[in-house]
């Protein structure tokens, strides 16, 4: 399909040009126009130059515009535009060689009638083009659409099955049944809210797991969830400071369970114990949540090391062009998270 828009390029201006001239040759052949290859060849270079002078100017501004969704800007500002560059240089070419024939002695003249005839052929000219490039530049970002959706679909997908898969592991259950069961004995109702706040936790994997963003107050939600248990398993060991108060939480979006991966890759991938505690501080940036940990490595790397990070850096790069940034150190380990505008 490229080699044929290429082919479809350099031949539809030898096309119409080709059909301009040979009209405008019959219309004159009774007053003595003779076919003349020297002109019809110059007169197709310059179609040529028309019909690029247009597709230039239609991608940068189909680039420079291509988030907005405005009729004048997507196509009728680029006409308009491109029309101009072509009637400026038409007529650079036309008055110049008509002044000459008519120096030379020909029995012609610029008057009002042959400037409007230009204007009118140049119309049609930059209207083929622009048709042209307008299409294939729409039907290219449609597909480009469907691929990045496509894309997202797996990436979400691949983030609802990391997501499940370590909450319903083994290991997972484990623990978090181990704590319970501790509480249980030394303290019922605070097994109870643990177990309240674990059933939080995959009740919103249930309704959200389908979604591509949450509100943000959607996700601190689940968050704070995840991170009372996380508190209650670890105590002394774990501290986790928070803040972001100030955040008007139900103007951002995000995608769903960001933060809690990003928690459960610093408690995963550090050592840490009471007297050497792991202290991780979510705090606002400017319109970004910035996630920071001391850092303290196992001695022995999980393999997943880094799993749950590429899959949240591929949502993003799928969803805006913002991306997380990531900067570790051999002291403490960031992850800004930009925070998303929905409209």
């Amino acid at each position: 399909m490229k080699n044929f828009e290429t082919y479809l390029r350099y031949l539809l201006p030898l096309v119409v040009g080709t059909t301009l001239f040979t009209s405008f040759f019959i219309a004159h052949a009774f007053n003595e126009m003779y076919f003349e290859w020297i002109s019809f060849g110059i007169y197709l270079l310059v179609i040529c130059a028309f019909f690029e002078i247009n597709r230039l100017i239609i991608n940068y501004l189909d680039r420079k515009y291509i988030l907005s969704n405005s009729l004048w800007k997507r196509v009728l500002w680029p006409f308009c535009l491109s029309y101009l560059a072509v009637v400026l240089l038409g007529l650079l070419i036309y008055l110049p060689i008509k002044t000459y024939e008519i120096q030379q002695g020909a029995d012609d003249s610029i008057g009002m009638y042959h400037i409007l005839f230009t204007l009118t052929q140049l119309f049609f000219i930059n209207a083929i083009a622009s048709g042209f490039n307008q299409l294939k530049n729409f039907r290219n970002q449609w597909q480009a659409t469907a691929l990045k959706a496509e894309k997202l679909e797996k990436e979400h997908t691949k983030a609802q099955l990391t997501l499940l898969k370590n909450q319903i592991s083994p290991h997972f259950l484990f623990n978090n049944f181990n704590t319970l069961n501790g509480l249980i004995q030394e303290d019922a109702a605070a097994a109870t809210q643990f177990l309240e706040q674990l059933s939080n936790i995959y009740r919103s994997v249930l309704k959200y797991r389908m979604e591509e963003v949450i509100s943000l107050e959607k996700e601190l939600t689940t968050l704070s969830a995840y991170i009372f248990m996380l508190k209650t398993r670890f105590g002394e060991s774990l501290k986790i400071e928070e803040s972001y108060a100030a955040l008007k939480d139900n103007t951002y979006f995000i995608p769903p369970f960001t933060l809690q991966l990003l928690l459960e890759n610093a408690v995963k991938h550090n050592g840490f114990d009471a007297a050497n505690p792991l202290v991780i501080r979510l705090e606002l940036m400017g319109n970004a949540l910035q996630i920071t940990n001391n850092y303290a490595p196992l001695k022995t790397p999980i393999e997943s090391m880094g799993m749950g990070l590429k899959n949240i850096q591929q949502r993003f790069s799928l969803l805006s062009d913002q991306q997380i940034d990531i900067e570790q150190t051999d002291a403490f380990f960031r992850v800004l998270v930009p925070l998303l505008s929905i409209g």
